[in-house]
Protein backbone atom coordinates (compact mmCIF):
# COMPACT_ATOMS: atom_id res chain seq x y z
CA UNK A 1 0.00 0.00 0.00
CA UNK A 2 1.02 3.70 -0.69
CA UNK A 3 -0.10 6.59 1.00
CA UNK A 4 1.10 10.28 1.38
CA UNK A 5 3.80 11.34 4.15
CA UNK A 6 2.25 13.31 6.79
CA UNK A 7 3.82 15.73 9.35
CA UNK A 8 2.76 15.56 12.88
CA UNK A 9 -0.79 18.12 12.46
CA UNK A 10 -1.20 15.66 9.50
CA UNK A 11 -0.33 17.61 6.26
CA UNK A 12 1.09 16.37 3.76
CA UNK A 13 5.00 16.60 3.63
CA UNK A 14 5.98 18.36 0.03
CA UNK A 15 9.70 18.00 -1.20
CA UNK A 16 10.71 19.82 -4.41
CA UNK A 17 7.30 20.59 -5.15
CA UNK A 18 6.57 16.92 -4.87
CA UNK A 19 3.86 15.38 -2.12
CA UNK A 20 6.43 12.91 -0.23
CA UNK A 21 4.63 9.30 -0.41
CA UNK A 22 5.79 5.97 1.75
CA UNK A 23 4.71 2.20 1.40
CA UNK A 24 5.45 -1.00 3.19
CA UNK A 25 6.51 -0.55 6.60
CA UNK A 26 6.35 3.65 6.71
CA UNK A 27 2.92 3.55 5.75
CA UNK A 28 1.67 0.82 8.16
CA UNK A 29 2.97 3.03 11.03
CA UNK A 30 1.33 5.86 10.11
CA UNK A 31 -1.59 3.97 9.27
CA UNK A 32 -1.65 2.85 12.73
CA UNK A 33 -0.07 5.90 14.62
CA UNK A 34 -3.66 7.72 12.75
CA UNK A 35 -6.24 5.10 13.39
CA UNK A 36 -5.28 5.27 17.11
CA UNK A 37 -5.72 8.98 17.50
CA UNK A 38 -8.94 9.16 15.49
CA UNK A 39 -12.15 10.13 17.38
CA UNK A 40 -14.51 7.17 16.55
CA UNK A 41 -17.72 8.99 14.04
CA UNK A 42 -15.35 11.82 12.87
CA UNK A 43 -14.20 10.31 9.62
CA UNK A 44 -17.23 10.53 7.09
CA UNK A 45 -15.88 7.94 4.60
CA UNK A 46 -15.72 5.28 7.60
CA UNK A 47 -17.72 6.34 10.76
CA UNK A 48 -16.59 3.05 12.46
CA UNK A 49 -12.75 3.64 12.56
CA UNK A 50 -11.42 5.30 15.28
CA UNK A 51 -11.68 5.15 18.80
CA UNK A 52 -14.36 6.92 20.92
CA UNK A 53 -12.03 9.18 23.34
CA UNK A 54 -14.14 11.63 24.36
CA UNK A 55 -16.42 8.63 26.02
CA UNK A 56 -13.24 7.11 27.29
CA UNK A 57 -11.51 10.05 28.62
CA UNK A 58 -14.76 12.07 29.48
CA UNK A 59 -14.59 10.39 33.30
CA UNK A 60 -12.26 11.77 36.47
CA UNK A 61 -10.38 8.49 36.31
CA UNK A 62 -9.65 6.90 33.04
CA UNK A 63 -8.81 3.14 32.79
CA UNK A 64 -5.98 2.11 30.73
CA UNK A 65 -7.61 -1.46 30.73
CA UNK A 66 -9.84 0.38 28.60
CA UNK A 67 -7.60 2.22 26.70
CA UNK A 68 -4.97 -0.99 26.34
CA UNK A 69 -8.80 -3.11 24.75
CA UNK A 70 -9.41 -0.28 22.57
CA UNK A 71 -6.04 0.24 21.35
CA UNK A 72 -5.75 -3.69 20.69
CA UNK A 73 -8.82 -3.36 18.79
CA UNK A 74 -7.36 -1.17 16.30
CA UNK A 75 -4.06 -2.73 15.91
CA UNK A 76 -5.72 -6.64 15.83
CA UNK A 77 -8.19 -5.39 13.04
CA UNK A 78 -5.83 -4.05 10.42
CA UNK A 79 -5.46 -6.68 7.49
CA UNK A 80 -1.58 -6.28 7.17
CA UNK A 81 -0.89 -6.79 10.69
CA UNK A 82 -0.34 -10.48 11.92
CA UNK A 83 -0.18 -10.43 15.81
CA UNK A 84 0.49 -7.57 18.41
CA UNK A 85 4.07 -7.61 20.40
CA UNK A 86 3.32 -4.53 22.69
CA UNK A 87 1.51 -1.71 23.47
CA UNK A 88 2.47 0.57 26.21
CA UNK A 89 0.72 3.86 27.38
CA UNK A 90 1.95 6.02 29.40
CA UNK A 91 0.30 8.87 30.78
CA UNK A 92 1.26 12.54 32.06
CA UNK A 93 -1.21 13.87 34.67
CA UNK A 94 0.04 16.99 35.30
CA UNK A 95 0.47 17.85 31.29
CA UNK A 96 -3.10 15.98 30.45
CA UNK A 97 -0.96 14.04 27.76
CA UNK A 98 -0.78 10.68 26.98
CA UNK A 99 1.72 8.58 24.84
CA UNK A 100 0.70 4.91 23.20
CA UNK A 101 3.65 3.05 21.79
CA UNK A 102 2.97 -0.24 19.60
CA UNK A 103 5.18 -3.27 18.23
CA UNK A 104 3.41 -5.46 15.68
CA UNK A 105 4.05 -8.39 13.51
CA UNK A 106 3.15 -7.48 10.05
CA UNK A 107 3.74 -8.75 6.40
CA UNK A 108 6.55 -6.13 6.51
CA UNK A 109 8.25 -7.65 9.76
CA UNK A 110 8.33 -5.73 12.69
CA UNK A 111 6.73 -2.43 12.87
CA UNK A 112 6.79 0.09 15.65
CA UNK A 113 5.01 3.57 16.59
CA UNK A 114 3.85 6.21 18.56
CA UNK A 115 0.61 7.77 19.31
Amino acid sequence: MKTFQLDENGDRIIKNGQAVMISGKECLAQRLKNSIRLDKGSWFLDTDKGIEWPDILGYKSVSTRVIYSRVLNILKNDSEVSSVNSIDITADRSERGMTITFSVNSIYGEVTGAA
